[in-house]
């Protein structure tokens, strides 16, 4: 068998298991880490959250879940997470180089996630959370 038809089969596999694929995606947004204090960004670095998270060198990736498997404790955690669910999104992933979310709170920017120097907070784009079909989620309508 030639590599071209090895590759058109392949692509045929790809795009038949493609659909199913995507029925398992859940929605994701990057928001920036400094959305935390900088006592949750020590906890989400430790890896000693109140809800499941991935820690990654410069923030991390916290599961939010469709369903509330566990209600963030940490307050400032509490209301970006009650906002990306109202958003439709069941993860979100903090990092340093990612934007602020309008109408969000922003924390100081003066402790870094890691030892590497951080750009201003006053440099990020402001964002908007987006739902999942387009929709623009208004923060400040209190969601």
């Amino acid at each position: 068998m030639s590599n071209r038809a090895k590759s058109g089969q392949e692509y045929a596999a790809s795009a038949r298991a493609a659909p199913g694929l995507l029925n398992l995606s859940e929605p994701l947004a990057s928001i920036s880490v400094f959305h935390l204090t900088p006592a949750t960004r020590d906890s989400l670095r430790r890896n000693t959250l109140s809800v499941n998270a991935y820690p990654t060198a410069h923030g991390g990736l916290v599961y939010i879940g469709a369903s509330c498997h566990r209600t963030p404790v940490e307050p400032d955690l509490s209301r970006v997470v009650a906002t990306a669910r109202h958003a439709g999104l069941h993860w979100l992933l903090f990092d340093e180089e990612s934007p602020v979310v309008r109408d969000l709170p922003v924390y100081d920017a003066a402790t870094p996630m890691a030892s590497v120097s951080n750009p201003s907070v006053s440099s990020h784009q402001h964002a908007d959370i987006r739902h999942p079909l387009g929709k623009t989620t208004d923060a400040a309508a209190g969601i």
